[in-house]
This record gives C-alpha cells, sequence and structure tokens, in this order.
C-alpha cells in the first residue's frame, strides 16, 4: 500500500506517529492521510509523543481517529501523550477517555 507523505507523519507496521506541530492548522491533513489507513486496519497504535503545542483540536483529533477506527470495527490505542497534551484533557476532564 502507498503511505501517506504528510509532514509530521509517520507510519510503519501498525504504528503511525505524528511529531510537530498537533493544533488547529495540522490536524486536518494529519486525519485525512490516517483516515484510510484507519478504515484498512493498517494503523492499530497512534505515538503523540513528539507532538508539540497541542490545543483544542489535538484532542479533537485524537478523538476522531478513535472514532474512524471504531467505525471500521477497530481498535486504536494511543500511546506516549506528551505533558502538555495530558494537562489539556485533564483541564476538559476527558484524559481517562484518551487511556481507555
Amino acid at each position: 500500500m502507498t503511505r501517506p507523505s504528510i509532514e509530521g507523519l509517520e507510519v510503519s507496521g501498525g504504528s503511525a506517529r505524528v511529531s510537530g506541530v498537533l493544533a488547529l492548522e495540522s490536524v486536518a491533513s494529519l486525519l485525512g492521510a490516517l483516515e484510510p489507513l484507519l478504515a484498512r486496519g493498517e494503523i492499530s497504535s497512534l505515538d503523540v509523543s513528539a507532538a508539540r503545542s497541542p490545543d483544542s483540536a489535538a484532542l479533537a483529533f485524537l478523538f476522531a481517529c478513535r472514532r474512524r477506527a471504531a467505525a471500521h470495527g477497530r481498535a486504536l490505542h494511543i500511546s506516549a501523550l506528551p505533558q502538555a497534551l495530558t494537562a489539556l484533557a485533564a483541564l476538559y476532564g476527558v484524559d481517562a477517555l484518551l487511556v481507555a
């Protein structure tokens, strides 16, 4: 399969890694690149350890990825949340949903 070529996204094996700014200006293209991979079950985990400057759009992105995977009967494990993203999730009261 052809892998997406999107800045800030690396796909290897069954994992995707997001790096760089994870905010409103970047999440749409990342989600667009990940969606077909999630639908085909090519990705079972999403590593966000290298994500920087997350905003509320970053949380929406993570939940959208989970929803897209679930819509195709698949689970998506989100790993290595950076402290800034963990703090933002806690502020909104959704931190437990990210580790589920």
